[in-house]
């Protein structure tokens, strides 16, 4: 392996990550504005 192909691996990586750690930020957001409304509507 190159130089290049190991540097193009590690920025692949590093997106995928954010790529999931965004997802996991909407997911879990969505979850918490869905039990906050299922409190208040149920209250």
């Amino acid at each position: 392996m190159t130089r290049t192909e190991i540097e193009n691996e590690v920025e692949k990586q590093k997106r995928v990550r954010r790529v999931m750690y965004i997802a996991e930020t909407i997911l879990v957001s969505g979850l918490l504005f869905w039990f906050v409304s299922a409190l208040t509507s149920g209250a």
